[in-house]
């Protein structure tokens, strides 16, 4: 409430006239007592019992404006003033101070209130703070506390794997150990029986002539070398002996019979007919046999039958699906030397079960005896037959070269036991060239040397080559630039953004066509007069400051689509690309000094630091393709450069990985090397710009799934449903090699005379030409003689009138040609 207000609610008198200059005057006089009793309160407060008030706003009293009069107008005298009670002054003043106090005791007492309850809110939330935090330390040591046990019991439980591990390690070593004890225990009977029939080899008497004793002599009807045919029949000695007394006593036995044996059997035969070139699958396949054969090794007659079923069952493998899909020889090898590592007895019974399929293994030819009929030779030859029809020679040497590439790939694959090594292999191959070579003989031992000498790459750890891995089939595809820069052109589409001109550019103008009949085109004009702006055309795309022709819009297609094949056929032709050097060194790649390429590093997805990664590459020579690309920064020139893009530098290594283990933090830093999960491999970073040939760094890791991933030209990719690796159109793209080959050269017609005879001659018009026209058509020159007689072939005269006479002259000899 206004002080003002009080005053004038106190104020008994009446109102002021205007024109009043007493009235003016008691005006004056309480604005001034108020001024003064106002002052007076002040004093009266105290000055630190109580809160400070707002100020008392007093009303401003306006000036009150005087009316005109006029000068001539005499002045009336107004009514006396009226005079002041001082007692009824004085009682105003103290009820006016009364009201003024109570007034003041309310705004205290409520702003009392006021601040004990905001003491009282600061108290709670004070509270409030204070048990958060005390909860919060409360959750955090039991977090610490629920942390710390969970640290013990996983530590505990890497004790206890730790422990099982090095158990299983130690079983696993002494049941190596003693597997190959056998083994050797083995090979020392059989070496010892070996030595015994030597002993009783033919020897050579007075005359010459030798002396051959029936266990020793090679039949007539084979031609093999003398050891061969030994071992030869010692396995063949236990594969007959396994099938008269073991298995039928197996079949005869009721224990056995039933279930268990055609599980067992069923289980082997499954797992081995889904071998694949998955190291994976692989490692899966030898587990599932190995638990089916461990199994029954307390049962010794049990266990060799089911070692009879496993050789078996990789022997079909070999004669039927390796001799189509020679691809999965290898693999069936490793799968093979897997449970010879485990069950080394395996290794004969496989033996055994290969040379009474291919004598080719031994090797052994067969020589056709006297009396011998031609189907007795089919099958000692081992062709099979089929509704009384024996198989064509050339599915007889696709099966044997089957078996042969099987023997190969576990001849040239390493094992712990050592079983069967690249020693037989070089005994294999010097046996068959040391006999005369047969029509099948070129085949075996290209099939021989073909997966025992595939392309492998070394695998390098701290500059040293501390393994080997065969090259995956995705480097064998073509490299179709082509396709690569069709793919790479749409792909880069898709990160366009859109961009347009302003829809009024060119319009924002008045003007409008003259319309026809004044001599000018009828573009628009623009409107006015007097200056030169007016008349000259506008709106056209050929006009001063008109549109732009098709003006562009946002709502353009920008993004591309791309058949997923053919991204797949570029990313696969990409890849092959970086693993050949001069196409690497073509793109400009300083891998000169780098052993090679496609280059392999062991050991690198766990690297953390930067300087680790640095002395990688400076380890392997890589580093000084990293110091090109610090060479080759330079500021962009155009506009790019004020739009985020300043700086261009070259491209520099692409470093290939399965997992990220720390392994980007590492390299991410490091001038133009750029990284990329082997599972999602981008034609963007394996060509940059549509060149083929990047220098790719990879982890062993990622390198070993690229089979998995593609697959292979036969086998399906088991990341990609149903696709496998395009195959090349020429298996050999040297042309000049095709065409001066032997035999190309013997069938093509020798080249003739460099300086012959053109086979024409210039062309003349038979219609003007009388000799052409005779040689094209002889029954022209009767037709035109007739015409020229007046007679055509029918008799009747036809009247013609004829300028040329020696062309007649000519048409009427009968000499003319």
């Amino acid at each position: 409430m206004r002080f003002s207000a009080l005053l004038d609610d106190n104020d008994t008198g009446s109102s002021p006239h205007p024109a009043s200059a007493a009235n003016a005057a008691a005006v004056v006089a309480r604005r001034e007592s108020a001024k003064n009793f106002v002052a007076a309160v002040k004093l009266t407060l105290p000055s630190a019992g109580r809160p400070s008030l707002p100020p008392v706003i007093l009303s401003p009293i306006p000036a009150v404006p005087r009316p005109p009069q006029s000068r001539a107008a005499p002045i009336v005298a107004s009514a006396p003033p009226r005079r002041l009670d001082p007692a009824a002054d004085a009682a105003r003043r103290e009820k006016t101070a009364k009201r003024v106090s109570e007034l003041l005791d309310a705004k205290l007492s409520d702003l009392q209130l006021h601040a004990d309850a905001g003491k009282k809110q600061r108290e709670a939330i004070e509270e409030a703070k204070r048990r958060a935090i005390e909860t919060k330390q409360a959750a955090a040591a039991a977090a610490a506390a629920q942390k710390q046990r969970e640290d013990e019991i996983i530590k505990k439980q890497a004790e206890e794997q730790q422990r099982h591990r090095s158990e299983l390690e130690k079983a696993e070593k002494k049941r190596v150990e003693a597997a190959a004890e056998l083994q050797r225990q083995g090979n020392r009977q059989l070496t010892l029986q070996l030595q015994e029939r030597t002993q009783n080899a033919p020897q050579h008497d007075s005359n010459g002539t030798h002396q051959q004793t029936n266990e020793s002599h090679v039949p007539k009807s084979v031609v093999c070398a003398e050891a061969a045919w030994k071992s030869m029949s010692e396995y063949l000695k236990l594969v007959a002996n396994i099938k008269k007394e073991i298995k039928p006593s197996i079949m005869s036995n009721p224990a056995y019979s039933g279930m268990k044996a055609r599980g067992a059997r069923m289980k082997i035969n499954q797992a081995v007919g889904q071998v694949t070139q998955s190291r994976a699958k692989m490692r899966e396949i030898a587990l599932t046999i190995d638990n089916v054969l461990s199994s029954a090794q307390a049962d010794s007659k049990f266990y060799t039958y089911l070692l009879d079923v496993t050789a078996k069952s990789l022997c079909m493998q070999a004669d039927t699906e390796v001799s189509v899909h020679p691809v999965k020889g290898p693999a069936l090898g490793q799968v093979a030397v897997m449970l010879f590592d485990k069950h080394p007895p395996l290794l004969a019974i496989l033996l055994g079960r290969l040379m009474k399929r291919c004598p080719y293994i031994v090797p052994m030819y067969c020589r056709r005896t006297e009396g011998e009929t031609e189907n007795e030779f089919l099958k000692r030859q081992r062709y099979k037959q089929s509704d009384g029809e024996w198989e064509t020679e050339e599915r007889y040497c696709e099966r044997m070269c089957g078996m042969i590439r099987f023997y190969a790939a576990i001849v040239q694959t390493n094992s712990k036991s050592h079983a069967q090594e690249i020693d037989f292999g070089w005994q294999w191959l010097a046996r068959i060239l040391n006999m005369n070579p047969r029509k099948i003989t070129p085949q075996l031992i290209w099939s021989f040397l073909q997966p025992a000498a595939r392309p492998v790459v070394s695998i390098y750890a701290d500059n040293q080559v501390v393994a080997t891995a065969p090259l995956p089939a995705i480097f064998t595809a073509p490299v179709r630039s082509d396709i690569i820069n069709a793919v790479h052109t749409n792909m880069r589409k898709n990160a366009r953004q859109p961009y347009a001109v302003n829809v009024e550019a060119g319009h924002q103008t008045s003007a409008v066509s003259w319309g026809t009949g004044r001599a000018v085109a009828r573009i628009p004009r623009v409107s006015g007069t007097g200056t030169h702006r007016a008349g000259q055309g506008a709106f056209g795309n050929m006009c001063r400051g008109g549109r732009m022709f098709a003006p562009t819009k946002t709502w353009r297609k920008w993004h591309v689509k791309t058949n997923q094949n053919e991204k797949r056929y570029a990313t696969a032709s990409a890849v092959a690309a970086t693993a050949i050097p001069s196409l690497v060194l073509a793109r400009g790649h300083r891998v000169e000094k780098v052993n090679e390429i496609p280059l392999v590093l062991d050991n690198v997805e766990g690297l953390v630091k930067v300087k680790d990664a640095v002395a990688l590459l400076k380890s392997v020579n890589a580093y000084a393709d990293v110091e090109k690309v610090q060479a080759s920064k330079s500021l962009r020139a155009g506009k790019g450069k004020y739009r985020n893009r300043r700086h261009r530098q070259r491209r520099g290594p692409l470093v290939i990985y399965n997992e990220d283990q720390g392994l980007v933090k590492a390299f991410r830093n490091i001038p133009g090397v750029e990284l990329a999960r082997v599972s999602a491999l981008n034609l963007l970073q394996l060509a940059p710009g549509g060149h083929v040939g990047r220098f790719v760094i990879w982890t062993r890791a990622a390198f070993e799934r690229l089979d998995s991933i593609w697959g292979t030209t036969t086998t399906v990719a088991e990341a990609k449903r149903g696709y496998k690796l395009p195959q090349p159109i020429l298996s050999n793209a040297d042309l000049p090699r095709l065409i001066n080959s032997e035999e190309v050269q013997a069938v093509v017609r020798p080249a003739g005379d460099k300086n012959m005879k053109r086979p024409y001659t210039q062309r003349k018009n038979p219609l003007k030409n009388v000799g052409v026209m005779v040689r094209l058509n002889p029954y022209a020159q009767t037709l035109r003689r007739a015409e020229i007689l007046g007679r055509n072939i029918h008799g009747k005269v036809q009247k013609k009138h004829v300028k040329n006479k020696k062309y007649i002259k000519a048409l009427l000899s009968e000499d003319t040609a």
